[in-house]
């Protein structure tokens, strides 16, 4: 995921832990995802390059526009399944008031943001489906604490102003993935559950290469 950065992920991975219930590991699902999600996940930060030196307000107001064209739709979409699984405290890693607050900040409206396009997505069967989706979004919120250390030296941006979508968890970003991986490795007990997990997640990535590649990043939201 865009931000998402190995080496953010290997140090939150190296403080996880598991819920006793667990027969698999925290580290061996996550070895799994890490693992199937490895070329996607490279190649999207390659395509994005967001570290680069000459990034520009324009571009990360683009860059927010489009992850709240994928947070907003499946938010709404996983809420009603993800609320119900046991430790996955939905309601908090929800991000969608976050990247409103940031697009508002720099000069949206509402009505703009309204208007802003969106991802697709079905309603999986399984929670697993959305489980690997949500490996992939937490993944970003990792790295975002990276990302915004590197945005505020370069753009008029703080934790308060522009910057709260990469900022969710502060202190507590590295807790709130240990908690996911080990919510993954309850529901990734057998083989057919692990594997609808890595699926999705595999997905998620094709679907958000697509989605961030081919996106536009000119919408006039303060025009709306």
């Amino acid at each position: 995921m865009p931000g998402a950065l190995p080496q953010a992920r290997e140090a939150a991975a190296s403080r996880g832990g598991t819920f006793a219930s667990a027969p698999m590991k925290t580290s061996e699902i996550h070895s799994r995802l890490k693992a199937a999600t490895a070329e996607m996940h490279a190649r999207l930060e390659q395509q994005l390059d967001l570290l680069r030196d000459d990034l520009t307000l324009c571009d990360y107001v683009g860059l927010l526009e489009r992850f709240y064209g994928v947070y907003e739709p499946f938010e709404r979409m996983a809420e009603p399944m993800l609320k119900r699984v046991p430790g996955i405290e939905f309601e908090r890693r929800k991000k969608t008031e976050l990247l409103a607050a940031d697009l508002l900040h720099l000069g949206a409206s509402p009505v703009g943001l309204a208007l802003l396009p969106r991802l697709p997505f079905t309603v999986p069967e399984q929670p697993e489906q959305l489980l690997g989706w949500l490996y992939v979004l937490e993944g970003a919120t990792l790295g975002g604490q990276i990302l915004a250390r590197h945005f505020a030296t370069r753009l008029p941006l703080s934790a308060g102003c522009g910057l709260r979508f990469f900022t969710a968890y502060g202190e507590e970003t590295a807790t709130m993935w240990r908690r996911l991986l080990e919510v993954l490795a309850v529901h990734g007990q057998t083989e057919v559950a692990a594997r609808l997990m890595v699926d999705s997640a595999v997905s998620a990535f094709a679907r958000l290469l697509d989605w961030f590649v081919a996106g536009s990043y000119s919408l006039d939201l303060s025009a709306a």
